[in-house]
């Protein structure tokens, strides 16, 4: 019996359906190429039998693909494919899919004119799917705010909030207060952002949600940081925490915990930094974040460098090395070199300062960092005076000096110029010029408005004066108003 034409069409149909899904199959198994092999052969089978709306399948799927491997800027080839296919078969289903996915991947690739015309058309298409509605109005906002067009994208966010009510969308309205915050933040609008979040934080307490808690805490947090507010940012990461703990969300937890402790050792709670970066400690170890193990090791061995008789910061700094370079993050180490470098100076270590001042100066080698650099040289500076090596060491100091000048690093400057003094000092300078070259540079200092770091920069170095260049080097700088500071009354803080 022959097989007629409807018939050949209906098993073409099956199988590319079939192909379709075995392709789908492949790429969550992580085949990524055997399911695109699958998807380009069901395409190809489904034009070949006039099978369109299939066809238009087939490169939508194809873009899913590309897209979920990061290729998104190929993906977008294969949406608007995919789109022209089902506007041809007339299919309204699979241009939804292809046009929704269309509009995120021109969005996250900056194509702002192309995603705000793809949301024009696609918006209308969605027939009451609110929530969609609401994710894509967010997306067109992105779009028309990147294009500068702040009051359009405005106004689709405050659409976004009028169908999160209607629809009684409460978890989604939070997503949409945070991006109004967020564009308000933008604007310069901070106090209006935050009470923004605030909204967003209060919706979120009211549906006992922790994970929407832990989100809008941690949006809370990155806002109060931005906006200087770091015990307020601590408490908001603290809340987060508090939230990411009881979800058992060890990811979300750590980092919620390295931030509250960034926050708090910048407010002086040094121990309290230290609790929260130890508990976050080996929750990184767990989840194998090796970039933020070697962030969060080095804030430790940092906030404890002080510290005379702990030598915990020595295995802390060489194991964040570690971390970062497993991590791929180089730039990182450069950072790491330097501390370990400083904390092995300030304990006598001098060939481990050397070894790690040296690293600190490859490591900028091959990922530049001006402000790292220049401590760095100022650093081996001191190193090359305590050899004997006096022209080495200018040398090194005029580069530091030149390399904050050139950056607009004026606290590197001023690292330079007192470093100046201990190279003097190295080469018998009197005491007069030793203590004349550290004056001025707090008085560089003081002009260029950091001036109280300056001056306990200049103190750092005139006890290192004092302890290895011989005894006739002392009382250097005197009283705090021989420096032109105040001296305090009853404890209280200095003010300049």
């Amino acid at each position: 019996m022959s097989t007629t034409p409807e018939h050949a069409a209906g098993d073409t149909a099956v199988h590319v359906q079939e192909m379709l899904q075995r392709g789908i199959t492949q790429v969550r198994a992580g085949e990524h190429a055997v399911g695109m092999s699958s998807f380009e052969e069901a395409g190809r089978l489904a034009t070949s039998a006039g099978l369109t709306a299939l066809a238009a399948g087939a490169a939508i799927n194809r873009g899913w693909a590309l897209a979920l491997s990061g290729d998104t800027a190929l993906s977008i080839d294969a949406y608007v494919e995919g789109a022209d296919l089902a506007r041809e078969a007339d299919d309204a289903r699979r241009l939804v899919i292809a046009l929704g996915n269309l509009g995120i991947a021109y969005t996250a690739e900056r194509r702002y004119e192309e995603a705000a015309a793809v949301y024009e058309e696609y918006i209308p298409l969605l027939e009451g799917d609110a929530e969609e509605e609401i994710d894509s109005r967010l997306n067109w906002s992105v779009a028309l705010e990147g294009l500068g067009r702040a009051d359009e994208a405005s106004e689709q966010l405050d659409e976004a909030e009028r169908v999160a009510v209607d629809a009684d969308l409460d978890q989604v309205l939070v997503r949409v207060h945070i991006a109004q915050g967020a564009m308000r933040e933008r604007a310069g609008e901070g106090e209006e952002a935050l009470e923004l979040y605030w909204k967003a934080f209060d919706i979120a307490s009211e549906a006992e949600d922790a994970d929407l808690v832990g989100a809008v805490t941690m949006t809370l947090g990155y806002a109060y940081t931005r906006a200087g507010d770091h015990a307020k940012a601590a408490d908001c990461f603290g809340e987060a925490a508090r939230a990411f703990r009881h979800l058992e969300d060890h990811q979300r937890l750590a980092g919620a915990l390295v931030r509250q402790g960034r926050a708090m050792q910048t407010l002086g709670l040094v121990d309290q930094a230290l609790e929260v970066w130890r508990e976050a400690e080996p929750l990184l170890r767990e989840i194998d974040d090796q970039a933020a193990l070697g962030e969060c090791l080095l804030e430790q061995a940092v906030a404890v460098s002080g510290q005379q008789s702990n030598f915990a910061p020595d295995f802390q700094f060489t194991e964040a090395a570690v971390a970062f370079r497993t991590a791929g993050v180089l730039d990182r180490l450069s950072a790491v070199y330097l501390a370990h470098a400083q904390w092995c100076w300030e304990r006598h270590l001098d060939t481990q300062a050397r070894k790690h001042a040296q690293e600190a100066l490859d490591a900028v080698a091959a990922t530049p960092n001006p402000m790292i650099e220049s401590r760095a040289r100022a650093l081996h500076a001191q190193m090359l005076a305590d050899t004997g090596d006096m022209t080495d060491a200018v040398t090194e100091l005029t580069t530091a000096e030149t390399l904050s000048l050139l950056d607009g690093d004026q606290q590197g400057v001023t690292g330079a110029r007192v470093r100046a003094a201990y190279v003097m000092a190295r080469n018998g300078a009197t005491v007069e010029d030793v203590r004349a070259r550290l004056t001025e540079a707090i008085a560089q200092a003081r002009e260029a408005g950091h001036g109280e770091q300056g001056r306990r920069a200049a103190e750092a170095v005139a006890a290192e004066i004092e302890e290895r260049c011989g005894g006739v080097y002392t009382d250097l700088l005197g009283a705090p108003e021989d420096i032109g500071f105040e001296a305090p009354v009853d404890g209280g803080v200095v003010e300049e």
